[in-house]
């Protein structure tokens, strides 16, 4: 287990993961390449997770 919430399930009491690090995590699990920018299908640029880290221990 990564993240703990309160008694009632509402908030993050420890290890709070952001939004771009669940995608950034996501995308680490599907093998694509975080350090370099994706392509959107109109060829812009994205950065995955918004410059997040992946989180190793999720995966051990």
């Amino acid at each position: 287990m990564h993240a703990k919430s309160d008694d009632a399930g509402y908030y993050v009491d420890e290890n709070a993961v952001s939004l771009g690090a669940f995608h950034v995590n996501i995308a680490f699990a599907a093998g694509m390449e975080i350090d370099k920018p994706a392509m959107s299908p109109s060829g812009r640029p994205m950065a995955v997770g918004d410059g997040e880290k992946h989180i190793l221990e999720l995966f051990a």
